[in-house]
């Protein structure tokens, strides 16, 4: 009955970030859409840690587990100069990227990922990576660092589900 943990989370997600909003008198104003985006960010991080995925937000703090992680895929990149030439796909983080907006190098530094090096492309299908942005993404595998972020690497596309 994971469902019946759903509510208790969310509950904390919101005062959590209602004290995350309210730190003291030196600390920076939010503006509503930043307080609703905080808000939909542990509400989506609640519901990811009742459903038993990690949420891509918290997948730094799950470093050298097996586990699957939960968040939304903003973007992707091929990077072939890199070794590996892998394609990345990048997950949405508060506080590192809004959805919708263009992706640096600089602001995905800290985000999840999912890594596809050139070996294990062949076990996806053509352009498979345009498919997964902007979707809602399970990935699982063991988190490990890559590049300064935790990154899970996929090898075929049973370690992605769309729409979990």
């Amino acid at each position: 009955m994971r469902v019946n943990y759903l509510f208790p989370l969310l509950v904390l997600g919101v005062i959590g970030a209602m004290a995350f909003t309210g730190c003291g008198e030196d600390a920076p104003q939010l503006t509503e859409g930043q307080r609703a985006a905080a808000a939909a960010w542990a509400e989506l991080a609640a519901a990811s840690e009742a459903l038993g995925y990690i949420p891509s937000s918290k997948a730094a703090e799950h470093m050298g587990e097996e586990v699957t992680v939960r968040g939304n895929i903003t973007d992707y990149q091929y990077n072939s100069d890199e070794r590996g030439k892998p394609y990345t796909l990048l997950f949405n983080n508060p506080g590192v990227a809004e959805s919708g907006s263009p992706i640096s190098d600089l602001e995905t530094s800290k985000a999840f990922k999912v890594v596809i090096l050139k070996e294990s492309r062949e076990n996806f299908p053509p352009n498979f990576a345009a498919g997964y942005a902007g979707n809602m993404v399970c990935a699982t595998g063991m988190i490990m660092e890559y590049n300064g972020s935790p990154a899970i690497e996929a090898q075929n596309p049973s370690q992605l589900k769309i729409g979990c």
